[in-house]
């Protein structure tokens, strides 16, 4: 795997060059780097794509598949905790996967709000976001918290719908409507890590998308502001 202090620089002389490149999440270490990339890569036109595997996480695309078949979303919320990760970069480094995960839920975001919080072994994170298309959201980063789990849920009139992806101990979905569970699904046991987690969904679109003529999803632009909020939080924190 590239260093991610190579991200940037290497995407840039790629896609310079005209290949087609499928780059590895961040986008870079810092926003200016994010943002030269984004440049290149809209100047350039070359078809890119970054590494998002979240977007393609099977739970993930079941829940979010179902709550748009049900109307509109007043409210959605995700966490990602983690245990021991203590390394200054995980805001913009590995929760940027929830970050984008949720835009990928929710479209892009109109406003935020941060609320570090501090004084542990590191920084935690409270987001309020306001959406777009109109509703709202929250997310929580909590990457010394003694377990594992990452979780989204999308709320609607009379509807709501839980997911635990695929790196979680227990991928799950599960859906309400008019108090009962409709839908209790959970990836089965011998899945392989690279289906459950949405790594090969992935490498399948870029791969179709080239072989399609169109161009693959999400690319750098449609992952921008999914880096601009993370830094954000590094520039709250510091």
């Amino acid at each position: 795997m590239m260093p991610v202090t190579l991200v940037a620089e290497m995407g840039i002389k790629l896609l310079e060059l005209g290949v087609p490149t499928l780059l590895e999440k961040p986008l870079g270490v810092s926003i200016e780097e994010a943002r030269c990339l984004a440049t290149v890569a809209r100047s350039t036109g070359i078809p890119n794509m970054v590494s998002t595997n979240r977007r393609f996480d099977p739970c993930l695309h079941r829940g979010l598949e179902w709550a748009r078949q049900q109307g509109f979303f007043r409210y959605v919320r995700a966490s990602i905790l983690r245990h021991q990760r203590r390394e200054p970069e995980f805001i913009w480094a590995t929760a940027f996967h929830c970050v984008d995960a949720l835009r990928d839920i929710a479209g892009d975001v109109a406003d935020f709000k941060i609320l570090p919080m501090q004084g542990g072994h590191a920084t935690w994170f409270h987001l309020n976001l306001e959406f777009r298309d109109g509703f709202s959201g929250a997310l929580d980063v909590i990457p010394t918290c003694g377990c594992i789990e990452e979780k989204y849920e999308i709320f609607g009139e009379d509807f709501r719908a839980e997911i635990y992806v695929g790196n979680c101990p227990q991928p799950r979905v599960r859906c309400w409507r008019d108090e009962e569970i409709v839908v209790d699904e959970s990836l089965p046991s011998d899945l392989p890590g690279f289906i459950r987690g949405g790594t090969y969904a992935e490498t399948e679109e870029f791969i179709g998308a080239l072989l399609e003529g169109r161009s693959p999803r999400p690319s750098i632009q449609d992952v921008l502001q999914s880096a601009e909020i993370c830094f954000a939080c590094v520039r709250e924190s510091s």
